[in-house]
């Protein structure tokens, strides 16, 4: 391969993962330039993202400058990375057991910069990712679980404690702020 291909012209990444109801993408992992409302956490509809064309063609994706211009207008991911001078992307599906659960994309500032060798490059990242990806999430997940399942045995033994009302409320409340934002 040619040497361009690990270059450090990489401005951005993002791998994000579709939640249980297939129809959100979560961002997990997010670096490089900001974008305004994509921050890792942030959760979309799927319509909204690229993560969109690699569903309907089942695979990765280069997008050039003129095709991000082109796309813009339906996808407000992409008109959101044009507008911090973001000019060219590559995408690839995450699998798990053959089934598409998210994307990992690369973002240069540099129109047309990716190429076919690093979206076959990323394309064989994404197949090493997907497994562990999904795994972390889970470990996320069940840890939350527990968080919560604490706070509410905590609550439970205040109820049954002698406080007053009042007080109790506010402490239940501060205690419910720590797992629901």
């Amino acid at each position: 391969w040619s040497a361009d291909v690990c270059s450090s012209d990489l401005d951005r990444m993002v791998i994000a993962v579709s939640d249980s109801t297939g129809w959100r993408l979560r961002l997990t992992h997010v670096a490089g330039t900001e974008i305004p409302g994509w921050f890792a956490g942030t959760v979309a509809p799927i319509a909204q993202t690229v993560y969109r064309e690699v569903l309907k063609q089942g695979r990765g994706l280069l997008f050039a400058h003129i095709q991000l211009r082109e796309i813009a207008r339906s996808i407000p991911a992409v008109e959101d990375a044009l507008r911090v001078d973001l000019r060219s992307i590559v995408v690839a599906a995450l699998r798990v057991r053959g089934e598409i659960i998210g994307s990992i994309g690369l973002f240069s500032h540099e129109p047309n910069f990716y190429s076919e060798d690093h979206l076959w490059l990323l394309e064989r990242v994404a197949r090493e990712i997907g497994g562990p990806i999904v795994n972390a999430n889970l470990y996320e997940q069940l840890q939350h679980r527990a968080d919560v399942s604490a706070i509410i045995a905590e609550i439970g033994r205040a109820t049954s404690s002698r406080f007053e009302p009042e007080q109790l409320m506010t402490q239940e409340v501060e205690r419910i702020r720590q797992v629901i934002p």
